[in-house]
């Protein structure tokens, strides 16, 4: 195995509606520290309106084998230090930020060899290293973070705003799929009641000599619906998740406090459906861009509960 060192220029992906002639927005940060990933150093620093990554001790076979680790290396540090910095973004009515890079500039040379510094572009948060490490080893260990990470990493990109709200709501009906079950709520119908629907259903097709596959997969949609089927609504189910589970109780957005109710989810369902199953000349942009900016900063607190959360 041969020892390799790479350096990264990083680059702030940001789109915003309100860059004009005559206004503009910008967003930057400061950080130097250092972190461990996949056994490699990985030193981020912001110097002189750039940031750069270098990371050192790549052990791999050969330049190739050594450039796709530092690709996975790079894109955890990309999903992790984009929530961070888009967490701290005090403006994200302006506009979502997120830490990219392009393949092209990546430098790699032996580890003996010494890199000449590269510059990314200007970049103003002052990012603190005491849980930085605890994140990307927290990102590493838990698939779960890092279906949310990698949701949330989309969903801040400079794309139409349709992508977007995709990609973030994406990370809601992860967090339905897996803790539906854990809440208190009420079956539409008491189970042993369903087992004699289904099997009425399967006596019924037999009988009307229906092939043995038809009927099986028709039982188990029956089944799969009124196992899910409960008396409080899927706005209420998420709401439960929300609060209960993740303890959000608000956001703040812009300058107000807005509460996690059953309206907020409501809507943010009914622009979902409206989105990917409606009439796409309905949607208003502005009204969409409120709305994705609300659910983007649900999905940012979503984010924190798994990087803060202690197995």
């Amino acid at each position: 195995m041969k020892k390799y060192l790479a350096e990264i220029p990083m680059f702030m992906e940001y789109i915003s509606d309100y860059d004009k002639h005559n206004f503009y927005y910008e967003s930057g940060i400061e950080i130097d520290t250092d972190i461990v990933i996949k056994s490699s150093i990985c030193h981020i620093k912001s110097k002189d309106d750039s940031i750069n990554i270098r990371i050192s001790d790549i052990e791999a076979e050969n330049e190739d084998d050594a450039f796709k680790k530092v690709e996975n290396i790079i894109h955890e540090i990309k999903i992790v230090l984009s929530h961070v910095i888009q967490k701290q973004n005090q403006n994200q009515h302006y506009g979502h930020i997120r830490l990219n890079n392009k393949k092209k500039e990546i430098s790699i040379l032996p580890r003996d060899y010494s890199i000449s510094e590269n510059v990314g572009i200007k970049l103003t948060q002052i990012i603190k290293k005491d849980t930085i490490q605890e994140y990307f080893d927290a990102a590493l260990n838990n698939s779960d973070l890092r279906f949310v990470l990698n949701s949330y990493h989309n969903s801040v990109g400079p794309y139409d705003l349709r992508s977007k709200f995709f990609n973030a709501f994406t990370i809601i009906e992860f967090i339905e799929k897996k803790y539906s079950d854990s809440l208190n709520v009420t079956p539409l119908l008491p189970l042993e009641l369903l087992d004699n629907i289904k099997n009425h259903i399967s006596d019924t097709l037999k009988e009307k000599e229906v092939q043995q596959e038809i009927i099986s997969r028709t039982v188990s949609r029956v089944n799969e619906f009124f196992i899910n089927a409960t008396f409080e609504s899927r706005k209420k189910k998420l709401l439960l998740i929300l609060k209960d589970i993740f303890k959000i109780d608000s956001i703040t957005y812009i300058t107000k406090e807005i509460q996690i109710d059953e309206q907020l989810c409501d809507v943010l369902i009914k622009y979902r459906n409206n989105l990917f199953h409606g009439n796409k000349k309905e949607i208003d942009n502005l009204e969409l861009k409120e709305k994705l900016e609300k659910l983007i900063l649900i999905c940012e607190r979503v984010v924190s509960y798994y990087l803060l959360k202690k197995e």
